[in-house]
């Protein structure tokens, strides 16, 4: 069947109109078709990015802007009405295994997405009658930083560094510099900017603009770059990929397979792909043929970055506020402790407090490092004491360090190695002129923890304790170990290629990725 058929049925069943004989004969297509399989996917990432922008929006946006109100609001129920109008019906009886088959047999493997295909459009359609939104899933965690150098970013795009975990959809757009990834399988790419690129699902990701230099495990086979021209896919290998400004596309293989179809040809032109092997490589520019072996020079793309000083190495933020915390309500005078392990080294180089509302210390904070004897038992945080003050930092009204989000900084005489093994963060100063957050206020959702990719491990519980100055030993039970907006600290991870030291159970409390510039 010729391409417009495929569209119709396709818009006709994401349209929230589609018959009886439309969903019938999309299922026969999906089981039969690599490439209608591929647009169904296609649309359904843009219809579900589309749903998640919408109904992620703060209702201030929707109510405090004249100019919006009315074309948010109907885009809002439009996009509902339209999904969940046919859902309930499309699951109940239109919606066979073979649907759901087809998705599987396309590779997709991005779960928040084939979830909302299958339940939370569900959800959508029972809306009115329970009158209560569907639950907004975040896309799954497909990749983490390993290493920036020379990172300019454009303005339209925010900055990653180490440690940081990156979701489907997300996109990077590089003035100059490279930035190292890892999937979460194994598979390792390096971007040279300028680039524009987008993260897709564990096993595929959008090139629009720079190179790309991918290595992939065993794992990883069938990893896939799209780019405007063509698409590339692994079968076990090294290769790089570059998407010129001109749109030319240049490939090489450096170990492996891969296989390359351009995509740019007529809608109803089938797919055909050529397959190349180490040291061949091609050229492909707009309404032209594939030129084989071009030549690429084995030095056209960088296989590896040698971390060094200079590379622009982002600080982690241990204990991170987001920007816009409310002000805490902890009027305790005492010490606010709260444990970690280091799990391979760190070195740590900036110590940092909460600030109440983001407005000026009030009264002199002070930020200390210690090191904890934790009697071997990672997880019974009650007989844990403390062995030695490493460093100390205070925090004045007149001094206050750099506010960064919702917590100041200042930084060390210079980098402090810890080796792995139990520690504490302390502050301790604060009172009614100025308040430390305690678990309520600020709310959790304003709270993250940042484990530089394992390289720290967040155990027991948070602590308190009298007087100001001494390791708090009062810990407190049934509460997170980020209970306290208290101290913090940033640091960066010490030769990151090295084996992680098998971490310590860790706690239930859900941490992730969320650095700062």
């Amino acid at each position: 069947m010729g391409a417009l058929p495929v569209q119709h049925l396709i818009d006709q069943y994401f349209g929230g109109n589609p018959t009886t004989d439309e969903v019938r004969q999309l299922n026969e297509i999906l089981v039969e078709s690599d490439e209608a399989r591929g647009e169904f996917w296609h649309l359904a990432e843009q219809h579900y990015q589309i749903w998640t922008a919408v109904n992620t929006l703060p209702a201030s946006d929707l109510s405090d802007n004249p100019s919006t109100t009315a074309a948010s609001t109907a885009s809002s129920r439009g996009l509902s009405a339209g999904f969940g109008g046919h859902v309930a019906d499309t699951i109940q009886h239109s919606m066979p295994l073979t649907l759901l088959a087809a998705l599987v047999i396309t590779g997709a493997s991005a779960v928040g997405l084939l979830g909302w295909l299958s339940i939370g459009l569900w959800q959508m359609a029972s809306v009115s009658t329970k009158a209560k939104a569907p639950a907004v899933m975040r896309p799954e965690i497909v990749a983490r930083v390993i290493q920036c150098v020379d990172c300019e970013w454009e303005p339209t795009s925010q900055a990653v560094a180490p440690g940081m975990s990156l979701r489907a959809g997300r996109r990077l757009e590089l003035a100059s510099g490279f930035i190292e990834c890892q999937y979460q399988n194994g598979t390792r790419i390096i971007l040279e900017g300028p680039t524009e690129f987008q993260f897709l699902s564990p096993l595929a990701c959008r090139l629009s603009l720079g190179k790309l230099t991918a290595r992939v495990n065993a794992k990883g086979t069938g990893f896939t770059v799209e780019t405007p021209l063509a698409t590339v896919v692994d079968l076990g290998t090294e290769f790089g990929v570059q998407v010129a400004s001109s749109q030319a596309i240049n490939l090489l293989v450096y170990e492996g397979q891969v296989q390359l179809a351009r995509v740019d040809g007529a809608a109803n032109e089938p797919l055909r792909w050529v397959r190349y092997e180490a040291g061949q490589g091609a050229r492909l520019t707009k309404n032209s043929k594939i030129v084989h072996s071009a030549g690429i020079s084995d030095k056209h793309f960088t296989r590896t970055l040698a971390q060094s000083k200079q590379s622009t190495v982002a600080e982690i933020v241990a204990y991170h506020n987001l920007p816009g915390a409310p002000g805490g309500q902890a009027e305790f005078s005492g010490s606010y402790g709260m444990d970690f392990r280091v799990n391979r080294p760190i070195e740590v180089t900036r110590l940092g407090v909460f600030d109440s509302d983001q407005d000026g210390l009030k009264q002199t904070i002070t930020a200390e490092l210690w090191s904890r004897d934790d009697r071997g038992t990672i997880n019974v945080p009650e007989d844990d004491r403390g062995q030695e003050k490493i460093v100390s930092l205070r925090f004045t009204p007149e001094e206050p360090g750099t506010l960064v989000a919702s917590s100041r900084f200042l930084p060390l005489s210079e980098p402090l190695r810890l080796e792995p093994g139990a520690y504490t963060i302390v502050a301790h100063g604060y009172g009614r002129g100025e308040h430390a957050g305690n678990y309520t206020r600020p709310p959790k959702q304003f709270r993250r923890l940042n484990d530089g990719g394992q390289a720290i491990s967040f155990v027991g519980r948070s602590r308190y304790g009298n007087p100001a100055g001494q390791f708090p030993l009062v810990t407190v039970p049934h509460t997170p170990v980020n209970q306290f907006s208290a101290g913090t600290f940033a640091f960066q991870v010490v030769e990151p290629d090295k084996a992680i030291v098998p971490a310590p159970e860790r706690s239930t409390e859900k941490t992730e990725i969320d650095l700062l510039p």
